[in-house]
């Protein structure tokens, strides 16, 4: 075969190929199979970075009313918000985090179909989607952006029976839905993004709660005033101590109950809706004085408080302020910590999930006079409560605000005064020492001078002194002094009736000189010697308590003998330095309270100023039931006090009760006065 022959068999061959591989070709359109080959395992977003998020927007739908329902999260100068909730501030971090981090790696596990029929079955139809037909089987579509740029886009459809954590996905758009596993919790309910312990109190810190029972205006002395209603005070000062309520009478008790449920509501107070203040309201609930001088802005501002329930009236305290004052009273809560909050309540009114968190963005929330004329509102109910109605649930607007107060916290510790004797000592070198005192009398010496001993002894009679001296000094302890000696011989020689004493005459004051003789006489006891007017006495003494008719003579007791007395402890007079060191160590347990009590305040300073940012630009929505648990009126704070079980003297004395049962019987005795009594025998 020569060369040209062979080059046409070869261009044949390829027109052959050429031929059978178009007639063999699949069709252009691709088989579910194919496309589950080509996608299936791949992620939907598989560059997506979670902290590039800067917003998170969540759409639902609601079937009832058949609209959509959007929630959306942003992050906007340093704060994530919450755009269709007023930009309230979204304190649920973990969630934020939490959600943006599931949207990343959801792959498609397998394809469960291609066909926009099934969309409705498998419950992914676009919740946004313009067709009002379709209002069964739509989805949750949550979008994740950076700035406007999208990041993640998914419709959430029905969660596979037989296989949990499973759930129908896909993108809008697309017509393929497929099986994949995603844990992220697409919730649309405001609570769950935000922080719903709206004070933040500890039950076990709270110390007294005032409960105000409404304001009314009324006219006082020819003009309007706000007018308190009925008011109760509830103190504990420690968590153990029961609570006390002032002005409890006779026969009553407090209420645990009724009070537990109070300080549990507070513990656990949970906001369900938030609204913006209105212009012109400050942080602590006063009007803007600029802001009133216009007054169709104050006509607006008046009536719009009066929609929700409170009234305004000229504050006495304040210069050109107004005060502001809930119709259904308030709650003023202190803590050890210094806080003091006030809750401000307001009127009820009824709404729908959505009305209850953000109120309507037609004509606003249904006041009080609104659910009035829909029967919701019962006039004649004393607590003016809302009954739920189709799908309406009642609610309470609060005001709330916090102050902090020092004494709540307790007294300040005090500095401890430093001790004479260590005050004397840092002064002893800068004075002079003093004389000593010149020695008082003693009391008996005051009511009369004592006479010189000498005046009553003749001059002449200097044998006496000779004499004592031979008897009585040489017996005496050796540490008396030679005035203390002198003294004693002289008196004892007069009572021995010494054969060389000269006798002194009776003298006026003659008792109080035998007072003093008598530690002398129990000396000369000791020392052997019985003076014979003693043993005269005790003679004249025994002989009267014979003649007595008593079975056992009770002598008169002895003069107190010094000696055998035990001398009485003195205690160890501390020095200077032992002073001064304990004076130190107060010094320092002072500075540590002192250190630990101004931590204290610091501390509730900053809670309190916490709290008020984030109270300061909004007002709030709570529940009719945590709103009834907190509005207790004084009739529900006390009940009857219980009667003992057993009565004690009744138990321990049963023949003493009276015919009818109802007390025990009284002692005759105790009537009686007390010379009326029966004396009793001496034994």
């Amino acid at each position: 075969m020569n060369e040209s022959t062979r080059t046409i068999t070869y261009v044949i061959a390829a027109a052959v190929s050429v031929g059978l591989a178009l007639l063999l070709s699949p069709s252009g359109e691709m088989t579910p199979e194919s496309l589950k080959l080509a996608n299936v395992g791949k992620p939907f977003y598989d560059d997506f970075n979670p902290a590039e998020a800067t917003s998170i927007d969540v759409f639902a739908y609601d079937e009832a009313k058949a609209v959509p329902k959007a929630f959306g999260v942003k992050f906007e100068k340093g704060k994530w918000t919450i755009p269709s909730h007023h930009n309230y501030p979204a304190d649920g971090a973990d969630r934020l985090a939490k959600t943006a981090a599931s949207a990343r790696g959801i792959k498609r596990e397998e394809l469960a179909s291609s066909s926009p029929q099934d969309h409705e079955k498998l419950g992914v139809i676009d919740p946004n989607d313009d067709d009002k037909t379709k209002v069964k089987g739509r989805g949750k579509r949550f979008t994740l952006k950076k700035g406007d740029t999208v990041l993640v886009d998914l419709i959430l459809g029905n969660q596979l029976k037989e296989r949990p954590g499973f759930f129908f996905i896909r993108k809008p758009g697309e017509n393929e839905t497929y099986v994949a596993k995603v844990s992220i919790d697409l919730s649309t309910k405001f609570s769950d993004w935000v922080e719903t312990d709206l004070l933040k109190l500890d039950k076990n810190d709270l110390t007294e709660m005032e409960v105000v029972m409404n304001f009314q205006a009324q006219k006082v002395n020819g003009r309007m005033q706000v007018v308190p209603g009925e008011t109760n005070m509830l103190i504990h000062e420690k968590p153990a101590d029961p609570w006390k309520l002032e002005g409890i009478e006779e026969g009553e008790e407090v209420d645990t109950t009724k009070v537990n449920n109070m300080v549990s509501a507070l513990d656990d107070l949970k906001l369900a809706g938030v609204r913006p203040k209105p212009k012109g309201i400050r942080p602590d609930l006063t009007i803007d004085p600029e802001f009133v001088k216009k007054q169709a802005d104050l006509d607006r501002l008046v009536l719009d408080i009066q929609s929700r329930g409170y009234m305004l009236e000229p504050d006495r305290e304040k210069k050109n302020a107004i005060k502001m004052y809930g119709d259904e009273g308030e709650l003023v809560a202190a803590t050890n910590k210094g806080a003091v909050y006030t809750l401000k309540f307001g009127a009820v009114f009824l709404g729908d999930e959505s009305e209850i968190e953000m109120g309507s963005a037609t004509d606003g929330d249904k006041p009080a006079e609104k659910a009035k004329e829909e029967g919701a509102i019962d006039d004649k109910a004393e607590d003016n409560n809302a009954k739920a109605t189709a799908g309406k649930q009642p609610s309470r607007y609060l005001f709330v605000t916090v102050n902090f107060d020092e004494k709540h916290l307790g007294p300040p510790p005090e500095k401890p005064a430093p001790p004479e004797e260590v005050a004397a000592a840092d002064d002893a070198e800068a004075k002079p020492a003093k004389k000593a005192p010149k020695k008082e009398p003693l009391d008996d010496e005051k009511d009369e001078p004592k006479k010189p001993a000498e005046s009553s002894t003749p001059p002449e009679d200097k044998t006496e002194d000779k004499a004592a001296d031979s008897e009585g000094t040489s017996k005496k302890p050796a540490d008396e002094s030679a005035k203390d000696k002198g003294a004693k011989d002289q008196a004892s020689k007069t009572d021995a009736g010494d054969e060389n004493c000269v006798p002194i005459p009776a003298a006026a004051d003659d008792t109080d000189n035998k007072e003093e003789l008598k530690p002398e006489k129990s000396d000369d006891k000791q020392n052997g010697e019985k003076p014979d007017t003693e043993d005269a006495k005790a003679d004249d003494k025994k002989e009267a308590n014979q003649k007595d008719g008593d079975e056992k003579p009770k002598p008169d007791a002895p003069a107190p003998d010094v000696k055998s007395q035990p001398a009485p402890k003195e205690e160890k007079k501390k020095s200077a330095d032992e002073l001064k060191k304990e004076y130190d160590t107060q010094v320092k347990k002072y500075e540590a309270d002192l250190k630990a009590y101004q931590d204290k305040v610091a501390a509730g300073k900053k809670q309190v100023e916490e709290l008020n940012a984030r109270f300061s630009a909004w007002y709030y929505v709570i529940s009719a039931e945590n709103f009834n648990k907190l509005h207790v009126s004084r009739k529900d704070l006390v009940k009857a006090k219980g009667k003992p079980a057993d009565d004690k003297k009744a138990t321990e004395n049963p023949e003493q009760m009276d015919e009818d049962k109802d007390e025990p019987a009284q002692d005759p005795l105790e009537s009686l006065d007390d010379e009326k009594k029966p004396e009793q025998k001496p034994e």
